[in-house]
């Protein structure tokens, strides 16, 4: 059975991966079913599959500042759920500067991230890079909830 520390290392493995651009490393970290969801209404954000998140990142990463700096806060974790702050910060080929606050939420299972959500600030990243993953049309918001612990409604 995994305990808390594993699944701590299993999402800064995979994090760790990301920035390395290892994309081998991410595929042995990600289960196939893994649910992929990216706050906001850009063309790259919702719900994605293991593959359609997979061809937002290498979209991504040619136009990533390098180098660029991850700087990780707080790492929580509960049963299977890791929860983990940071920051980061970079200079991009057209000399703007990313410095982004992100919350990423995983969950673990038998070693492999079976979800993971990415919240972000979509309007740095918008006004950042010009790439169509961040600049074409959006799908619309989807709910970021798979469950509902209560629902409080102001009168």
């Amino acid at each position: 059975m995994e305990s808390i520390a594993d699944r701590k290392g299993v999402a800064l493995a995979w994090l760790r991966a990301c920035l390395a651009v290892d994309e081998e490393r991410l595929l042995e970290l990600t289960h196939e079913d893994c649910a992929f969801f990216l706050i906001g209404d850009l063309p790259g954000s919702g719900w994605k599959t293991r593959e359609e998140w997979l061809a937002g990142w290498r979209d991504v990463v040619p136009v990533l500042p390098r180098p660029l700096e991850i700087t990780v806060g707080a790492v929580t974790a509960e049963g299977d759920r890791v929860a983990v702050e940071a920051e980061t910060r970079g200079t991009t080929a057209d000399g703007k500067t990313y410095n982004n606050q992100y919350h990423f939420f995983f969950r673990v299972q038998d070693g492999k991230v079976r979800e993971f959500k990415e919240y972000f600030d979509t309007l740095h990243v918008f006004d950042t890079f010009a790439i169509e993953t961040v600049r074409g049309a959006g799908g619309g918001r989807q709910s970021n909830l798979r469950e509902i612990a209560e629902t409080y409604t102001r009168a």
